[in-house]
């Protein structure tokens, strides 16, 4: 008898052994199914991943998790004048003028990760409306994003990534920008900043710190002649930006 309840023990250790590890679900690329394996299966930690291909996205994506989202597009050589990229996942920009292409809200120290995706532009070359195409925001101020080895290819977007209250690094990206887009948009480094920033500048500087939003690695080549900034920053916002190639 005590030999079947060790048997029995053992069982169900390795049953609840399979959640201990992050879970990997393969999506078929659509905003639709990245959001109902979202919604329905993953958990922090987990990863969703894209498969090679172009798939066009008309909604967008809302995360609450601390999750990855990973495609297959390789970025070599980044924060130099000529990286390699091979797009070999391609999401198109086929949302609303007036939605963001990926928005995260999270929370509580969750980590969120965007990885290996070129995005590029859809039908519509009309600008989009919204203050950040990808955006991403922590209410409390405790988590983390990292965006890295992604192509962002000429969006038709004002402003492509929204840094709003989190911190983190967008780092060994391909990005290339049109007319007088901003590649970054970072604001708000602390809670309760208001307009002119007041408490971000009464704060301690945090040098030295991870209480930045960190910009490196990077080539950013703007493809016309009009001049305009690499980051516009609100309401006290912190960022660093170091090692990027940068052509305006």
């Amino acid at each position: 008898m005590s030999g079947r309840i060790l048997r029995f023990v053992l069982i169900l250790s390795g049953l609840f052994a399979l959640r201990c590890g992050a879970a990997v679900y393969h999506s078929n690329g659509t905003a639709a199914n990245i959001q109902q394996i979202h919604d329905t299966q993953a958990v922090d930690g987990d990863t969703i991943t894209l498969p090679a291909g172009t798939f066009s996205w008309t909604s967008s994506p809302g995360i609450t998790k601390g999750i990855t989202l990973q495609g297959a597009t390789t970025v070599t050589g980044a924060g130099g004048p000529n990286p390699t990229v091979n797009d070999a996942t391609i999401v198109k920009d086929d949302v609303s003028r007036n939605s963001t292409i990926l928005s995260v809200t999270i929370s509580g120290n969750r980590v969120f990760r965007l990885t290996g995706i070129t995005f590029a532009p859809g039908a519509s070359q009309v600008n989009g409306s919204t203050d950040g195409a990808f955006h991403f925001s922590s209410p409390d101020l405790t988590a983390r994003v990292r965006i890295d080895h992604c192509h962002f290819a000429s969006l038709h977007q004002a402003k492509l990534i929204r840094n709003s209250k989190v911190y983190g690094v967008a780092d060994h990206n391909a990005i290339e920008v049109t007319g007088n887009s901003f590649p970054f948009n970072n604001e708000g480094a602390i809670a309760g900043s208001g307009e002119n920033g007041n408490a971000a500048w009464a704060d301690y500087p945090w040098f030295g710190t991870g209480k930045f939003f960190f910009i490196e690695d990077n080539t950013l080549v703007r493809q016309n002649t009009m001049a305009n900034s690499l980051v516009d920053s609100f309401y006290g916002g912190r960022w660093v930006a170091r090692h990027n190639y940068m052509v305006n």
